[in-house]
């Protein structure tokens, strides 16, 4: 049984609490950990071994809505006919962002084909507001018995 303890928030708050520079860590070489936090990151701390954390993390993804201004991988679009990923309570909601929808026996129904974004192109707040894509973790950086090795 393993312990760990995964930690996300504010990159300067995680740097400061880490150490920013040799003086101010409370471990040996967490300033390197601190100056990498760059971005969406989190830090992991765990008993577990190095191989054990990687083979975890190699193919777990996680559903997340995606923002305004992203690029879309692909191109989505929604076929004809009734949409059980959604809830009756979020009809209106498509209907207001475009989508040709009634409700059928409390689940949405499309009118007619509907494309949600083209691939290469960027997301506007509706259609963000559509979709949902993969989110995956990557280890980038280790730290063990003192020792920085990056990933």
């Amino acid at each position: 049984m393993y312990d760990f303890r995964f930690f996300l928030g504010k990159n300067k708050v995680m740097a400061l609490a880490l150490g920013r520079t040799p003086e101010e860590e409370i471990q040996e070489n967490l300033h390197k950990i601190s100056q990498r936090l760059v971005g969406q990151c989190g830090l992991l701390f765990t008993n577990a071994s190095k191989d054990e954390v990687m083979k975890y993390f190699e193919n777990r993804r996680y559903p997340v809505p995606p923002h305004a201004g992203d690029v879309a991988s692909e191109t989505v679009e929604l076929k004809k006919g009734l949409l059980p990923q959604f809830s009756h309570a979020i009809e209106p909601h498509l209907r207001k962002l475009g989508m040709p929808t009634r409700l059928e026996r409390g689940v949405p129904e499309l009118m007619q084909d509907f494309v949600v974004c083209e691939e290469g192109r960027q997301l506007t707040p509706s259609q963000a507001s559509i979709l949902v894509r993969p989110f995956a973790l990557h280890v980038l950086n280790n730290l063990l018995r003192g020792i920085f090795i990056s990933v």
